[in-house]
């Protein structure tokens, strides 16, 4: 009888070992259903009644730009975003004539990127010009943004693939692709989200583009295209009108010369206040 149960238990333990052996590598737990995921993503952010009640943000701090490869110059100043529905504006000043600042906005309907000098734009400027969806579908901020797709991402029409939990930086995240109605098919969208939390902490913008000319020593030209990676991550989450938004932001811009030239330039965004539903009537989503 003893030897009946030990061989019985034998192969149960043989049965368990093959059934591990043989179950898929992604649970269908770790692969939620693409509606699933982004409820459970506006569920961290706040209830429905606080999202609903948010009609408006003014983010200010102080943005500090540092050349990490390719130049070795670091600059900064104040910089202030806001953001009503869709629309979206952000500015900062540098105290320095060859790189007075950084500046985006979009109205609703047409972006508008700003200029470093007449005619010569920054990297991530130049990037943001080319790539005209990362501001005019609310991508660049994440949730630090009223224009975040994620609120109506099925009424913009765009589309997202859940692919699974990946490694990146070392932590487990779900990623998600996102394509937008209107894109360049050039510019590849990742956004990520903590799997126990269900907040985006990170964004991944990858591209292959054409040759483009740099406008200071730390924005050298390039010469036979290049691979850009544009990072956005976040942190810090805190309540703000009962919505747990981020108060670290930072981009980090990799530029590959597949001809000559490379760059690194990282933006550290060091956000002091984070304002909902401020006055906003006198702003303008335009970059003059």
């Amino acid at each position: 009888m003893r030897k009946t149960l030990f061989s019985v238990s034998l192969l149960l333990a043989a049965a368990i070992v093959l059934a591990g052996f043989t179950s898929p590598s992604v649970p269908a737990s770790d692969k939620p259903k693409a509606e699933e995921l982004v409820s459970k993503h506006l569920d961290a952010l706040g209830t429905a009644e606080a999202r609903t009640a948010l009609k408006s943000l003014n983010v200010e701090g102080n943005l500090m730009t540092k050349f990490l490869r390719g130049g070795s110059d670091a600059t900064g100043g104040p910089f202030a975003m806001v953001s009503e529905g869709h629309k979206l504006i952000m500015q900062a000043k540098f105290d320095q004539p060859t790189y007075p600042g950084e500046s985006y906005a979009f109205d609703g309907n047409k972006k508008t990127i700003g200029f470093i000098v007449p005619g010569q734009r920054s990297q991530l400027e130049d990037f943001l010009n080319n790539n005209g969806e990362v501001v005019q579908e609310g991508l660049i901020g994440g949730t630090l943004s009223t224009a975040w797709p994620l609120y109506d991402w099925q009424s913009r029409n765009a589309k997202l693939d859940v692919d699974g939990l990946k490694k990146v930086d070392g932590k487990e995240l779900f990623r998600v692709s996102y394509h937008p109605r209107h894109g360049t098919g050039d510019l590849k969208v990742y956004l990520f989200f903590e799997p126990d939390t269900f907040r985006h902490v990170k964004t991944i913008y990858t591209e292959q583009s054409q040759a483009q000319m740099g406008s200071t020593p730390g924005m050298s030209s390039i010469g036979g295209g290049a691979n850009l990676t544009m990072e956005e991550d976040f942190g810090g989450f805190t309540k703000v009108n009962k919505l747990m938004l981020p108060t670290q932001w930072t981009i980090k811009y990799n530029q590959e010369g597949l001809g000559s030239g490379s760059s690194m330039v990282e933006f550290d965004w060091n956000i002091s206040r984070i304002q909902a539903n401020p006055d906003i009537s006198g702003v303008t989503f335009k970059i003059q």
